[in-house]
This record gives structure tokens, C-alpha cells and sequence, in this order.
């Protein structure tokens, strides 16, 4: 398992069964805004839209390895739990 660290402004999410990326520009308190690249309904262009996400939501998917993060930087991150116990869903 891999060392997981709180998000921050400038980290990138991915979605590889989607292909779509965001990168995070604001955090609150309960969300992530980020500005969110994915393909046009046709397939063709990629569309760029500002959106959120509840925190919760967005660590959950990382844990079950739905989305995965790139980190800014890794210096001076403090670790974080786990949402999402792997071991439960087996």
C-alpha cells in the first residue's frame, strides 16, 4: 500500500477509466474546487468546467483506487487515515 498524503492546491486527480483530470485550485473546509478536463459528449474535444467535490467523497475514491492523485510536491505533507478499509470489503 502506498503512503497516502492530504490533497492540496496543485495536485492533479486522474481518472483512468474516464480519462478525465482535475486539478485542484481551492480548498475549504468539506470540498475541493478544481478545474475538471474531460471529452466532449462527441469524443472528439475536451471540455474544461469548474467544479467541486466533498472531500470524503474525493478520499474514498483514491482509497478504493478509483481516482488517483499527483502529488504537487511530497515535501512537508502530513500522512493521512484511511477511509476505506480493504480488508472489510473482502
Amino acid at each position: 500500500m502506498t503512503i497516502q498524503f492530504h490533497l492540496r492546491v496543485g495536485d492533479l486527480l486522474h481518472n483512468p477509466k474516464t480519462g478525465a483530470l482535475g486539478l485542484i485550485v481551492n480548498v475549504t473546509k468539506s470540498y475541493f474546487h478544481f478545474y475538471l478536463m474531460s471529452n466532449s459528449k462527441s469524443g472528439d474535444d475536451f471540455m474544461v468546467s469548474m467544479d467541486r467535490a466533498s472531500k470524503r467523497q474525493v478520499y474514498e475514491s483514491i482509497d478504493t483506487s478509483v481516482i488517483f492523485p499527483y502529488y504537487g510536491t511530497n515535501r512537508r505533507r502530513r500522512k493521512r487515515k484511511i477511509y476505506v478499509d480493504i480488508s472489510e470489503e473482502l
